[in-house]
C-alpha cells in the first residue's frame, strides 16, 4: 500500500480501509507470486504494528474486528465432490494469527487502555495456535493492572452472552488471587457467588479457583476461605465439580488447619507476653562502697632562723 495514500487516509481518520489495504496486498503477494513475498509480508505486519502502537485507541478495536472476519472457519459444508481449498484456509489462519499478535503487541504496551480486551483474549485460549501469545499478554496485563483486571472479570462473569466462556473468567479470578493476595479479600466473594451458579462448569472451576487461593496464600486466607461449603460440593449433582472437590479438598483442609494453629499459637504467645510480669532479679545489687576518707596530711612549717643556726 502506497504511503501517500496512507497518510492520507489516516488523516482522515479512516483506518479500517487502511487495515484492509495492508491486508489485500499481503494476500495478493500469494496469488502473483512475487520475487520476495515472504520479506514483504513480515514487512506488511510490521507497518500495520506500528501505526497500531501510533493509534493504540483507533486501530485496537477495529483490528479485533478484523481478526474476527478473517478467522477461518472448519465448518465448512462441501457440496457433492466440491474440495475444501485447504491453502486459502492457511492464509487466512495466517493473517488471522498476525492480526491477534498485533493486538496482544499493542495491549501490552497500553494495559491501561486496553484491560477490557482481556475477556476476547481469555476466549482466544479455547484456539491452541494463538494460546502461547493470548496467555502471556493476559499475564503482564494482569501484573501491570491488576485491579482494573478484577473490575472487568467481574462484569464479565455477570453477562449470560458469554455463559460458554465464564468458566474461564471464574479460574482467571482464582489466578489473580494467588498472584495478589491484597485483592482475596474482592476475590473470595465473587468465587463463592459462583459456586451456586447453574453451570457446572463455573461450580467446578469457583471450586479449584477457591482451593487454589487458600493452598497458595494461607497466610492472607484465615476466615476468608469458605472452607465448609468447598467440602459440600463433594455432593453436587455435577459429576465434574464432584471430582474437583474430592482432589483439593484435602489439600486445602491441611493447609487451613495447619494456618489456623499457627494463628492461634501467634495470638497465645502475644497474650502472654503481654500479661507476664517481669521477673525480679534475685541477685542483690552490689552495695555501693564509701570511698576512702582522705588523711589531711601534716604541713611542715618553716624552720627559722634560729634554728638554723642551732645546727
Amino acid at each position: 500500500m502506497e504511503s501517500i495514500k496512507t497518510k492520507k487516509l489516516l488523516e482522515k481518520g479512516r483506518f479500517e480501509e487502511v487495515i484492509e489495504g495492508f491486508l489485500k496486498e499481503y494476500l495478493t503477494l500469494d496469488e502473483d507470486n512475487v520475487e520476495g513475498k515472504q520479506n514483504r509480508k513480515e514487512t506488511i505486519i510490521t507497518e500495520l504494528k506500528i501505526l497500531g502502537e501510533g493509534f493504540p485507541g483507533d486501530f485496537g478495536p477495529i483490528l479485533i474486528q478484523i481478526a474476527d472476519k478473517y478467522k477461518p472457519s472448519f465448518k465448512i459444508e462441501v457440496a457433492d465432490e466440491e474440495k475444501i481449498d485447504e491453502e486459502h484456509i492457511e492464509k487466512q489462519a495466517e493473517i488471522y494469527r498476525s492480526l491477534v499478535k498485533i493486538i496482544c503487541t499493542i495491549a501490552e504496551k497500553n494495559p491501561k487502555k486496553f484491560v477490557t480486551i482481556i475477556p476476547i483474549l481469555i476466549k482466544k485460549l479455547a484456539e491452541q495456535d494463538i494460546y502461547d501469545i493470548c496467555s502471556k499478554t493476559i499475564e503482564n496485563i494482569q501484573q501491570k493492572v491488576p485491579e482494573e483486571m478484577l473490575n472487568v472479570l467481574a462484569k464479565s462473569l455477570k453477562k449470560q452472552k458469554d455463559e460458554d466462556f465464564r468458566w474461564r473468567f471464574t479460574l482467571q479470578l482464582g489466578k489473580l488471587g494467588t498472584k495478589f493476595p491484597e485483592l482475596i479479600k474482592d476475590i473470595i466473594p465473587l468465587l463463592k457467588e459462583r459456586l451456586e451458579d447453574s453451570d457446572e462448569r463455573v461450580r467446578a472451576a469457583a471450586t479449584e479457583a477457591i482451593s487454589l487461593v487458600g493452598i497458595e496464600s494461607p497466610e492472607d486466607t484465615t476466615n476468608v476461605i469458605p472452607i465448609e461449603e468447598i467440602k459440600e460440593k463433594a455432593e453436587d449433582e455435577s459429576a465434574i465439580v464432584q471430582d474437583i472437590t474430592k482432589e483439593m479438598v484435602p489439600t486445602l483442609e491441611k493447609v487451613v488447619e495447619a494456618e489456623e494453629l499457627i494463628h492461634g499459637l501467634g495470638e497465645s504467645l502475644a497474650v502472654e507476653e503481654k500479661t507476664e510480669e517481669p521477673r525480679k532479679s534475685v541477685i542483690k545489687p552490689k552495695e555501693k562502697e564509701s570511698k576512702p576518707k582522705r588523711v589531711a596530711k601534716k604541713k611542715k612549717g618553716k624552720k627559722t632562723r634560729k634554728m638554723k643556726k642551732k645546727k
